[in-house]
């Protein structure tokens, strides 16, 4: 898809206490677990990323668009994105 003009790249990302609460809400995984499950869940998607694009996933020249969750939440975030997308179609 990189070389398709219509993709949209996109990398979302939050601090680590906000991803803990997040996967203990959501996923119900206990407290003490939740960072190492979620560091091994990020370590794979780097590992998945790199041998599919040979680039550095966390590499920010990768991306169109970068947000912090932590800062608008999740709704504002998604309203942002889609407002994002809106705007690029009328271009």
């Amino acid at each position: 898809m990189k070389d398709n003009k219509d993709t949209i790249k996109v990398f979302l990302y939050s601090d680590d206490n906000s991803k803990v609460k997040r996967a203990v809400k959501y996923y119900g995984l206990n407290k003490s677990d939740a960072l190492k499950i979620i560091n091994k869940i990020n370590k794979d998607r780097e590992k998945h990323y790199k041998f599919y694009t040979g680039r550095n996933w966390y590499d920010i020249n990768n991306y169109d668009v970068m947000i912090n969750v932590d800062k608008l939440g999740i709704n504002e975030t998604v309203n942002c994105l889609k407002d994002y997308i809106n705007n690029k179609k009328d271009i």
